[in-house]
C-alpha cells in the first residue's frame, strides 16, 4: 500500500472517529430536559440523589425529546426516570425496607416476581448475579403494549394512538436499608425509532451499561 493512500486511509478513519465523538458530546445531561422542582441536582453528566445517598451517571441519550424527573411518591421513596425519544426508559427506584435474615433472591420473587405473574406477565429470566453492587437478582420479561411511547396511525381517516410491545430488563439488589431497583424499558416494533450511534438493544446489555454508571455513595443517616 502506498502512503498516499495509507494517509487517505488514516485521514477517513480520524474523521470518522471525531464524527462520533462530536455525536456523543450532545448526548447526557445537555440534552436532557430536567422536571420542573427536581430534588436531585446534576454534577457534569452524574445525578445526584436529594440525600446523597447515591449518584448515576447518565447513559446515552438521544439529543432530542430527552427528559428526567424525580420524585417522591411515598415516604423515603425516590424514583427517577429518565427517557427519551427512542422508545426507551430508564427507571432507578430507591425505597426503604429490611431484608432481614432472607436472601435478595427469596425476596425478589416474593415482592416481584410473583405480583408479576399474578397479573399475569411471564418472566423469562430470573437468575442471580455477583456485582460490583453486590448479589444483584436481574429480570427480564415482556410486556404487550407497555412500551413508553405510542405510535399514531391513520384509519379510516382518523388517527388512532397505540402503545407498542416493551420488553424489560431490571437489577434488584439492597443496600445499607434500602432496596435499588434498576429498570430499561425498550420499545419494540418494525416502526419504533432507531440510532446508528446508540445501543438500545440487547436489554441485557444496555441494562448491565446502566448499572456500570450507578454508584452508592453513602448510608442515609
Amino acid at each position: 500500500m502506498n502512503g498516499d493512500k495509507m494517509n487517505r486511509i488514516t485521514s477517513s478513519a480520524s474523521y470518522l472517529v471525531l464524527f462520533v465523538m462530536s455525536g456523543c458530546a450532545l448526548l447526557g445531561s445537555k440534552s436532557l430536559t430536567p422536571s420542573p422542582g427536581m430534588r436531585g441536582r446534576m454534577v457534569d453528566n452524574v445525578y445526584v440523589s436529594p440525600k446523597e445517598t447515591f449518584r448515576l451517571r447518565i447513559p446515552p441519550l438521544s439529543k432530542t425529546g430527552a427528559k428526567m424527573r424525580d420524585e417522591v411518591p411515598s415516604e423515603g421513596t425516590l424514583l427517577l426516570t429518565l427517557s427519551d425519544d427512542l422508545c426507551r426508559e430508564f427507571i432507578v427506584s430507591e425505597r426503604p425496607g429490611i431484608l432481614g435474615d432472607r436472601t435478595i433472591e427469596a425476596w425478589v420473587d416474593q415482592n416481584i416476581v410473583e405480583p408479576l405473574k399474578a397479573s399475569g406477565v411471564k418472566v423469562s429470566e430470573s437468575k442471580a448475579l455477583k456485582t460490583r453492587l453486590g448479589p444483584v437478582v436481574t429480570l427480564r420479561y415482556p410486556v404487550t403494549a407497555g412500551a413508553p411511547c405510542v405510535q399514531t396511525t391513520v384509519k379510516q381517516g382518523k388517527k388512532v394512538e397505540t402503545k407498542p410491545d416493551a420488553e424489560v430488563g431490571w437489577y434488584v439488589f439492597y443496600h445499607s436499608g434500602s432496596f435499588y431497583r434498576l429498570i430499561y424499558v425498550l420499545g419494540v416494533g418494525p416502526e419504533i425509532k432507531d440510532s446508528w450511534f446508540i445501543r438500545r438493544a440487547p436489554v441485557e446489555t444496555v441494562l448491565a451499561q446502566f448499572a456500570d454508571g450507578f454508584e452508592i455513595i453513602r448510608q442515609e443517616k
